[in-house]
C-alpha cells in the first residue's frame, strides 16, 4: 500500500515535471528518449490534420496531387511506426525481414518527398 503510494507520487512528480518542460522548451524528456518513435506518432497526426485543413497547396500543383504528396508522406511516417511496434516481434525471421524491407522502402520513398516539399508544409 505505501510502495504504490510512493510510486504515484513519483509520477505526479514526473508529470509536472514533464508539464514544464513542455511550456519552458516545448517539449520533455520523454520526447528524446525515443524520438524515432514519438516523432512518426506526432507526424501522422500532424500531416494528416494538415491535409485535412486544405489551405492551400504548392505552386506548380493541384490540390489532388498535393493531397496524394501528403498521403505519401503520411504512408511513410506509418511505415516508421509499423517498424518501430511491436508487429514484427512475432514472425519468422524470414517474414520479419521481408515487411522491415517493405516498409523499409515506403519509409525511404516518404521521406525523400518529405524533405523535397518540406518547406511547403505551412498553412
Amino acid at each position: 500500500m505505501i510502495q504504490r503510494l510512493w510510486y504515484k507520487l513519483q509520477d505526479g512528480k514526473r508529470a509536472i515535471r514533464y508539464a514544464y518542460q513542455r511550456v519552458t522548451r516545448g517539449y520533455d524528456n520523454t520526447w528524446w528518449w525515443g524520438l524515432c518513435e514519438t516523432m512518426p506518432d506526432t507526424m501522422v497526426k500532424v500531416l494528416t490534420e494538415f491535409r485535412t485543413r486544405h489551405m492551400g497547396y504548392p505552386m506548380g500543383m493541384t490540390m489532388k496531387t498535393w493531397d496524394a504528396t501528403l498521403e505519401k508522406m503520411i504512408e511513410g511516417w506509418k511505415a516508421a511506426q509499423r517498424m518501430k511496434s511491436d508487429e514484427y516481434f512475432w514472425l519468422s525471421p524470414e517474414e520479419h525481414k521481408a515487411k522491415w524491407d517493405a516498409d523499409k522502402k515506403v519509409f525511404e520513398a516518404g521521406m525523400k518527398v518529405f524533405t523535397k516539399y518540406f518547406f511547403n508544409l505551412w498553412d
